[in-house]
């Protein structure tokens, strides 16, 4: 009997600790956690660009609406029926100009980068009542303004939020081109008012696809066309059906030659749009400048100012990208270092899509968006689709090595504070990821890839369960397996049709 009663209470005790310790865990990190207003930065052409926007009833500069979308097919229509009897490519090119340019219109920026048509976003401040160190608050911008200028914006929102919660310092989620307005106020106002900063998939090292496209490098291939539309529908529900049929049609060699065509009409076109409407309306907007890598920013000027306009006066914007190169492209390993020794840095790169196949030269994995060398701050990235090679995974530390064997994050300027999602597109938003980014943030110290269990440094997202899980092992499927689970999307979808 008695020691019936001792296993019980026995039990009952250890039952007790299962419950509690977790609680009293969760309890003391709550405790410590590092309570501070967070602040979102979201990236470009995030935000709506009303014609006015001081009216509400203002039509929509950015995205166009399905009026001005009307308005330039019909103007395209007698262009394109003229083309097709002359076949006179610079006509063709001539005549597309004005239209592109009225679409365009409204977004546009002077020869100094300057908004001038009193166009704009619309954004107010948190009531101040609402604001506490416990919330968090979208930094809103209009994306065609200097770097520079939004960082100021920046400052000034900062204060208020600082001021109405009472708290000393923030935190900073930054997204996509959101990095760099993160650095631009990081290289004029410092870190001082920093708890800590998530760079969340950013571009302040740039984006390889945009230093491709202003260095004039245009241009679509079959498999970088086929590997960016799997990557974008992936999260279709008959998404294996897709990927297969995608992969059939590349294999057929049927994409070659319409992306021959495709090319061909661009290098005819190209020349003519560029100067005339292509690069007035994007070499404008100094955000582009400030997302063109290092290495392309020589070919990028050699193309826009020396070739496209080698008798135009650019000097406005020049000495403005100048300005940007000077203050924040030439310091910012040492804002980060800096930032690092003062506040919590945390990398997020995406990994294990394609970039956008508007260029040849597409061949580097990324979130679909970024490029994950770039995006990590330097890991060392094989090309899509392979894997670094067997002589240098035999030199390299395996905890450093993604689960599919095509990264290296032993490169990265900082190695043990950069985590790497795979499967995760550019604009993916969820919970999960919420989550993953605020404990980050709010840890009572400086976290690593070894702090959290849930969240080691090669993680994996699915977007339709909206979970964040340790990746440990890559999955290749072979024909035969993609054969089957293609036929599986097919007769879901033949049933879904008969079921109507």
């Amino acid at each position: 009997m008695k020691a019936k009663i001792i296993k019980r209470v026995f039990a009952v005790l250890l039952a007790l600790i299962v419950v509690l310790v977790p609680m009293v865990t969760a309890f003391a990190e709550g405790e410590n956690a590092r309570l501070y207003p967070t602040i979102y930065i979201h990236g470009f052409m995030a935000r709506t660009v009303y014609v006015d926007p001081s009216d509400p009833d203002s039509e929509t500069a950015w995205p166009p609406s399905q009026e001005s979308i009307k308005n330039t097919v019909k103007g395209a229509l007698p262009v394109l029926a003229k083309f097709a009897l002359t076949k006179n490519w610079d006509a063709f090119a001539n005549g597309l100009v004005p239209v592109m340019n009225e679409m365009f219109a409204p977004i546009r920026c002077d020869d100094n980068g300057n908004v001038t048509n009193g166009s704009g976003i619309r954004f107010s401040y948190p009531a101040a009542s609402s604001v506490n160190e416990n919330g968090t608050y979208s930094f809103c911008y209009d994306w065609r303004l200097d770097p520079l200028v939004i960082a100021e914006q920046l400052n000034a929102f900062i204060d208020y939020i600082l001021k109405c919660s009472g708290s000393d310092k923030v935190n900073i989620i930054c997204h996509s081109f959101g990095g760099v307005v993160t650095m631009s106020y990081l290289a004029l106002y410092g870190n001082e008012k920093i708890a800590g900063v998530c760079f969340f998939t950013t571009a302040p090292y740039g984006e390889r696809y945009n230093g491709e496209m202003m260095s004039g490098n245009i241009g679509v291939e079959g498999e970088g066309l086929t590997e960016y539309l799997k990557g974008f529908l992936s999260d279709n529900e008959y998404n294996y059906l897709i990927s297969f049929a995608l992969d059939i049609l590349n294999q057929s060699g049927i994409l070659e030659p319409i992306c021959k065509c495709a090319n061909y009409a661009v290098d005819k076109v190209l020349p003519i749009a560029a100067a005339a409407s292509v690069l007035p309306i994007f070499a404008n907007w100094l955000p582009i400048w400030s997302m063109v890598p290092d290495e392309y920013l020589d070919s990028a000027y050699n193309y826009v100012f020396d070739t496209i306009y080698k008798d135009v006066d650019r000097s406005g914007i020049r000495s403005r990208i100048d300005e940007f190169n000077e203050k924040v492209r030439s310091k910012r390993e040492d804002i980060l270092k800096d930032l690092n020794d003062n506040a919590h840095l945390i990398i997020i790169s995406g990994y294990g899509l394609s970039t956008v196949p508007l260029i040849r030269n597409w061949q580097c994995v990324s979130d679909d968006t970024i490029d994950t060398k770039n995006s990590s701050f330097g890991a060392t990235v094989a090309p899509y689709g392979e894997t670094l090679s067997e002589e240098y995974l035999a030199k390299a530390k395996a905890e450093y090595i993604s689960p599919e064997k095509n990264i290296d994050a032993s490169t990265c300027l900082f190695p043990e504070q950069t985590w790497f999602i795979n499967n995760m597109k550019h604009t993916a938003g969820g919970d999960s990821l919420d989550e993953m980014m605020m404990t980050l943030l709010r840890s009572p110290e400086q976290p690593t890839v070894n702090t959290y269990s849930q969240y080691p440094r090669f993680v994996i997202y699915n977007d339709q369960a909206d979970t964040v899980m340790p990746h440990t092992q890559a999955n290749s499927l072979n024909f035969i397996q993609k054969l089957v689970l293609a036929v599986k999307d097919l007769i879901r979808l033949i049933s879904s049709w008969f079921n109507k």
